[in-house]
């Protein structure tokens, strides 16, 4: 028997979509010997192309099992953080990119604060530093004074 099977473009926006996906991830269905079956970003021109000599898919090959990998797409130049897997039961590769900088939004949200809460913490320390040994300069020219 054959089996048919049909996924456009539209679908696979639509996914990204429907999963909040950020701005400027990718997505790209590929058979398991490297060929591209669709690419978001990219599309059409993408389709038919072997990545099978690419080094990101001979390191991570994909028939081993998932994986996430670190890349600088050579067409739009955005860094991704992606992650792939086989299709299970079929002869495909799923991947879904997430631009580093989307990521990192969380990241950079919570460093930033705790930078602020040590910056404020070291300054009220600094600050109680100055009143003591302020404190103690005065002591110290009473003691003289006194003697």
């Amino acid at each position: 028997g054959v089996a048919y099977a049909s996924l456009d473009l539209e679908t696979l926006d639509r996914f990204a979509e429907e999963a909040a996906l950020p701005k400027g991830a990718s997505m790209m269905l590929l058979e398991e010997d490297g060929t591209v079956l669709l690419r978001r970003p990219g599309g059409e021109g993408w389709i038919g192309r072997s990545l099978a000599t690419d080094p990101m898919f001979v390191q991570f090959s994909p028939r081993l099992r998932p994986g996430t990998y670190h890349e600088i797409a050579v067409d739009d130049r955005i860094e991704r953080v992606t992650t792939y897997r086989t299709v299970q039961g079929y002869p495909m590769v799923i991947t879904i990119g997430l631009p580093a900088d989307a990521i990192l939004v969380p990241w950079r949200e919570r460093s930033s604060k705790l930078l602020l809460v040590w910056a404020l913490t070291g300054l009220a320390l600094s600050l109680i530093a100055a009143a003591v040994a302020s404190q103690a300069r005065k002591a110290a020219e009473r003691s003289r004074h006194r003697s």
